[in-house]
């Protein structure tokens, strides 16, 4: 196991205390905001701008949830997508990607724009010191 896959659980769980921190501290400003209104009407613009953000938090957080699993263990429809319709969304993206960039047609024009050779010849000329190093050692 690689540095990176070892690491990446801790970041996640990072990443999730951080977003629901932040969560929460939206909730306590719009309490604030909410319970000041009266006494400072200026507030009002706090107010809106933590329920927009918790609005967009909570809204992130189901579009996420919803892609991979059922939210609180609920069968809602349309949820937990790539889970049960993943054979489908392979096959779809498959012919999409062959039906548009793997066509006879498309392949030969893009192939038609480039000088193999040259492209060839300026990466030998890149990688000189690289290539007579390794020849070298070959030989």
């Amino acid at each position: 196991m690689d540095h990176f896959s070892a690491e990446k659980p801790l970041r996640l769980k990072k990443m999730r205390r951080l977003a629901f921190g932040l969560l929460l501290l939206m909730a306590a400003l719009f309490v604030v905001a909410r319970l000041g209104l009266k006494s400072h009407p200026s507030l009002e613009w706090l107010q809106a701008f933590s329920e927009a953000a918790m609005v967009g938090a909570m809204a992130d957080w189901f579009a996420v949830v919803a892609l991979f699993r059922h939210p609180f263990g609920l069968p809602i429809p349309h949820t937990a997508i790539l889970q049960t319709r993943k054979a489908h969304i392979a096959r779809t993206l498959g012919a999409f990607v062959s039906g548009r960039f793997l066509t006879r047609e498309v392949l030969l024009e893009r192939l038609r724009g480039v000088d193999i050779v040259e492209t060839v010849l300026e990466w030998c000329r890149r990688e000189a010191d690289t290539l007579s190093a390794q020849m070298c050692r070959f030989v």
